[in-house]
């Protein structure tokens, strides 16, 4: 609770002040977007880059708070975020693969949904249009 009290202090200083570099801004919005899940704060706390006293689920909220209503001229590390969205993308395809469509009839019964889903669409827009 300190700490995040302490950042959001420190952030609002730096939106108060015209000349100084929100430093301490880039960093939340930073760890706001590594830290999506209590799975990657786990993974933050047991590498040693985030020393954690609170609950993890806490935790992971808290960063996810710390900059709002703040505001941001330009973003230094907009092209790092990418790289990081850029390689998680296929994790998640590989988990819905994994998880979902282990079999071929899954991705089989997903189709057919699809086709019988636009079907019935395309037959109500026919039955209002006549």
């Amino acid at each position: 609770m300190r700490t995040r009290r302490l950042f959001r202090n420190l952030i609002c200083l730096e939106q108060c002040l015209p000349n100084c570099a929100p430093i301490v801004t880039y960093y939340a919005i930073l760890s706001d977007n590594l830290i999506n899940t209590t799975r990657d704060m786990e993974i933050l706390c047991k590498s040693g880059i985030i020393d954690n006293w609170l609950i993890i689920d806490d935790a992971a909220e808290s960063f996810s708070q710390l900059y709002d209503d703040t505001f941001i001229k330009q973003f230094y590390y907009s092209n790092l975020i990418a790289e990081v969205k850029e390689y998680s993308w296929p994790r998640y395809t590989t988990v819905l693969m994994h998880d979902y469509f282990k079999h071929p009839w899954a991705l089989v019964s997903v189709v057919a949904a699809a086709v019988l889903l636009i079907l019935t669409f395309l037959q109500t827009v026919f039955t209002i249009i006549n």
